[in-house]
């Protein structure tokens, strides 16, 4: 099997962190957060400096205040 062949068969760092939750129940609790954060890392980039403004001015416009 070619480099390249092998390369196509590899599940993505998504697919594994994705599994990983779904079977969670059969590892430790220990390693349980640790699998939730990469998921929300490779699920949710993060806001440009720009989209991190325009939300906290919204936020700020709406009054700044969590309920």
């Amino acid at each position: 099997m070619s480099a390249q062949s092998q390369a196509d068969t590899l599940p993505t760092d998504l697919e594994v962190a994705l599994f990983l939750q779904r079977e969670k129940h059969r590892i430790p609790d220990g390693h349980h957060a640790f699998i939730d954060a990469m998921v929300r890392l490779l699920t949710s980039p993060r806001p440009t400096p720009k989209q991190r403004q325009y939300l906290h001015r919204l936020f700020h416009e709406l009054g700044g205040k969590i309920t």
